[in-house]
């Protein structure tokens, strides 16, 4: 036979292992509810930021394409009258935004860079691969009032990069392409205006 203290202890036994057994219980209810809300609160955390991105996000608009009067065609600082004669030119091509720089010495020699470009409306950036310059300025490319020999379109270049800074004007013809080089004066045909291959 027990004796009543053994009784005692058997069911304060009971007794623990019931209250060990409801908080268990009340832990796995309580977990499950911490997981509820932790998944209802990122629930609501991502619909408020879709809706926040569509809300805030400005409708896309239409980049404006460079001039077409700006592309395929020869930018010349001044026309050389002999073969001598130094002179600078700009050709900035529709293939791949690449464009080429040329600072001539002379009609037979050349001191060439080449370059990428990215231009809308007014604005034009300049991007040299050679010491990595990245060149934000502004142009406008306009048709003269006043054709001048052979020139009927005029690019003005602020802060032009290859011209240490400075506000350059550069002419070409509506008749020039740097595609036919045949449009243009004799003179001007042997320019290095095509994209070397591989760049």
């Amino acid at each position: 036979m027990m004796t009543e203290k053994a009784e005692n202890d058997v069911e304060e036994g009971r007794s623990e292992s019931r209250d060990i057994r409801f908080l268990r219980e009340k832990r796995k209810k309580s977990g499950a509810g911490v997981y509820v809300m932790a998944a209802l609160l990122l629930i609501a955390g991502l619909a408020y930021a879709l809706w926040y991105r569509e809300a805030f996000t400005p409708p896309p608009t239409e980049a404006a394409a460079p001039s077409p009067l700006l592309v395929d065609r020869l930018w010349i600082d001044e026309m050389p009258q002999r073969d001598t004669d130094k002179f600078n030119f700009y050709v900035f091509s529709s293939e791949d935004n690449f464009g080429v720089n040329d600072k001539a010495q002379s009609i037979y020699k050349h001191v060439v860079e080449l370059f990428y470009y990215d231009a809308k409306d007014t604005a034009l950036r300049f991007q040299f691969p050679h010491d990595r310059r990245d060149v934000r300025t502004a142009c406008k490319v306009e048709k003269m009032a006043r054709p001048k020999d052979e020139f009927d379109l005029q690019l003005t270049i602020n802060a032009d990069p290859q011209n240490s800074g400075k506000t350059t004007v550069y002419y070409s013809s509506t008749k020039w392409s740097s595609h036919d080089k045949t449009t243009m004066p004799e003179i001007l045909r042997n320019l290095p205006m095509e994209k070397p291959v591989g760049f």
